[in-house]
């Protein structure tokens, strides 16, 4: 051997002794980790199926206990350093290792003599101190891994704050808290660490992902876009539209946009590529479609409980709110896609590629009876903890009506576990959404940010909801949906209600923009994760994904302006102002795609167009008849123009809906 071989021999044994003070080889390290990871999460499952049958525990007691195995989850499943050498990653291993030990330890020290921590309440020791905030770090380091560096910046500047505020300056400045209180009202309370977030996720959603991880391992999404594309498979733009209303059904109960696009788009991504679609193209609708599915009912995205919880409101009732906005935002993109569709000349599927309905619900429809169990039981007015089990109740026993959607033991553990690995980053960002709503709340900062928002906008309603979408969409760039909710809730909710805006359409309208962030760039994840699955560049199908959901964003000043639309009237007036704003929207995706009827648009006419839909969109009989007018006149004078008013596009189908 020659001697560099024996140096590089010498080194790589060198490297690897750290690995050797685990005591264990690699491959039975890792082993290991995913034994702890699987055991850990079907038990918060199991524990969490438990209470939502037999109730909770004190609040502290529980929610302290699933958020520190929350935590040692995070910190066994995300590495410190995602690449290094092996040296390194060794080190990191150790680490991660006394990491645990000390949420183990922290968490043994509540649970042991619990009564007389929860007494201590107000007036903590000095182990109290120096544990909370080690506990306090625990979550930020967590934080960093899980949810990335914008939420832990945001949510160790807002604690730190509290500390050093006689030394800062604008809206941050004041009278400064010792540690002690600042540890006593985050981790001794329920008013930082274990606030509404944490309290709404483990109690309201994991019931639900549980439910939703049963019924996707039942091959749920299989069946929902079978049932899509026998629907639309003959329509102009078929593929894509049965990917939107695939990832509307998976939605109402996944309420995940990243999990949308793996469970649907697998399916539905290459069937648009098959029949011509551009890949960047097919990505980008399975994205904008799976996004939607965070705002449809009745299984919201997380931040929906936490909405509901903020509104003091029954998460039953909230769903009525929300169905229009969630129906229009899928409208929509619809009317996108068919425009787009005819404007490329896009094929719809060959008679022999589309399934049957019918036959579709008689062999699996059964799977939509736990969704009708849902609607009814909150409908019904029952607790949307019971609505999640029974369903998931009613689930399990239907799985073996047919071999392949029956639940053997390992699909049964392994829908458990999929629901808490899903939940780690959520519930870190609702971890760290608490200390943000600590600090702002403690401080006073969120009510000088109203003040600040509204001198800003001189009191223009329409300038200060630009000024939340921005900076919902900017907070977007980083952060989870959860996560953009509650900040900008915290922040901004209130400039808005100053305004006269209720407190329905104000959350409402930071609840929908953290949820349109999924697919803005330049960070659009639900955008990256469908094109990896249609294998083409993110940057370009984040950017396609905008420009199809354009017609989305305008949706939420649409119920700020016209409250109707969250069911804010009376019958006749919903009814008028949803049409109108369907109308509005068909012409605001002409403006935007730059197709109407059979025939492209130039930018002038793209430019009036906007302004007709403007008109529409904007509440009241009068504007709606301008614009109705105008959007007319546009569409005859321009076929007039052209001669060619009823000529098909080219590769349009016969079924031209």
């Amino acid at each position: 051997m020659s001697k560099i071989g024996e140096i590089m021999k010498e080194e790589s044994q060198k490297s690897s002794q750290l690995e050797e003070l685990l005591k264990l080889p690699r491959f039975a390290a890792e082993t290991l980790r995913k034994i702890a990871v699987s055991g850990l999460a079907i038990f918060v499952a199991l524990l969490a199926l438990y209470t939502s049958s037999f109730g909770q525990p004190n609040y502290l007691f529980y929610r302290s206990l699933i958020l520190s195995v929350i935590l040692i989850i995070a910190f066994i499943q995300y590495p410190m350093i995602k690449r290094a050498g092996r040296k390194i990653m060794a080190v990191t291993r150790i680490i991660d290792l006394f990491l645990i030990l000390a949420v183990v330890a922290i968490q043994t020290y509540v649970l042991v003599d619990f009564n007389q921590f929860a007494f201590r309440q107000g007036s903590p020791t000095m182990t109290d101190t120096v544990l909370g905030a080690i506990y306090i770090l625990l979550v930020l380091e967590a934080t960093r891994r899980t949810v990335g560096y914008i939420m832990f910046f945001l949510a160790a500047f807002f604690i730190g704050q509290l500390l050093i505020s006689d030394k800062l300056f604008w809206i941050f400045y004041g009278p400064p808290m010792k540690l002690s209180g600042v540890v006593d009202f985050v981790w001794m309370r329920d008013e930082g660490l274990y606030s509404t977030p944490i309290m709404s996720v483990f109690t309201y959603v994991i019931p639900f992902l549980i439910f939703a991880s049963f019924l996707v391992r039942s091959g749920a999404g299989k069946f929902f876009i079978d049932l899509a594309v026998s629907v639309t498979g003959r329509l102009v733009g078929g593929p894509a539209k049965a990917a939107i209303i695939s990832s509307a059904m998976m939605g109402t109960v996944s309420g995940s946009a990243v999990g949308n696009v793996v469970g649907t788009g697998t399916f539905t991504i290459p069937l648009m590529k098959r029949t011509g679609y551009e890949p960047k193209f097919a990505g980008a609708v399975e994205a904008v479609a799976s996004t939607g599915g965070q705002i449809m009912p009745p299984v919201m995205g997380a931040a929906a409980f936490i909405l509901a919880q903020n509104l003091q409101m029954p998460y039953g009732e909230l769903i009525m709110y929300a169905a229009i906005p969630a129906l229009l935002y899928y409208v929509a993109l619809y009317f996108s896609v068919h425009l787009e569709a005819k404007r490329a000349g896009l094929r719809s599927l060959k008679k022999g590629e589309v399934p049957r309905t019918l036959p579709i619900l008689l062999n699996r429809g059964y799977l939509l009876i736990p969704l009708f169990v849902i609607i009814g039981i909150l409908l019904s007015g029952f607790s949307t903890i019971k609505a999640a089990l029974y369903a998931t109740l009613c689930l399990i026993p239907l799985t073996f009506l047919r071999k392949e959607t029956r639940l053997n033991p390992v699909k049964f553990l392994s829908a458990l576990e999929d629901a808490i690995r899903d939940l780690v980053p959520i519930a870190v960002a609702c971890a760290a959404a608490g200390l943000i709503i600590a600090g702002v709340n403690i401080s006073g900062v969120g009510l000088q940010f109203a003040y600040m928002v509204t001198d800003i906008s001189q009191g223009i309603l329409w300038l200060t909801l630009i000024l939340v979408m921005i900076t919902a969409v900017i907070l977007g760039f980083g952060l989870p949906t959860t996560a953009v909710y509650v900040t900008v809730a915290v922040l901004m909710a209130p400039a808005l209600q100053e305004m006269g805006v209720s407190p329905l359409q104000a959350h409402m309208f930071a609840f929908y923009y953290g949820v349109i962030a999924a697919i803005t760039p330049p960070v659009a994840l639900a955008s990256f994760a469908a094109a990896g699955i249609a294998k083409t560049d993110p940057m370009k199908t984040g950017y396609t994904a905008f420009r199809i959901g354009l017609s989305g964003f305008i949706i939420p000043f649409m119920f700020v302006y016209g409250p109707e639309l969250l069911l804010q009237g009376e019958l006749l007036d919903v009814a008028l102002a949803f049409v109108s704003a369907c109308i509005g929207l068909y012409v605001l995706s002409a403006s935007t795609i730059g197709y109407v009827w059979n025939h492209r648009i130039g930018y002038l006419e793209r430019v009036l167009f906007f302004i007709a839909s403007l008109l529409m969109i904007y509440p009241g009989l009068i504007s709606d008849l301008i614009g109705f007018a105008m959007a007319i006149a546009l569409v005859v004078a321009g076929a007039m123009i052209r001669k060619q008013p009823l000529r098909r596009s080219k590769g349009a189908d016969p079924v031209d809906t």
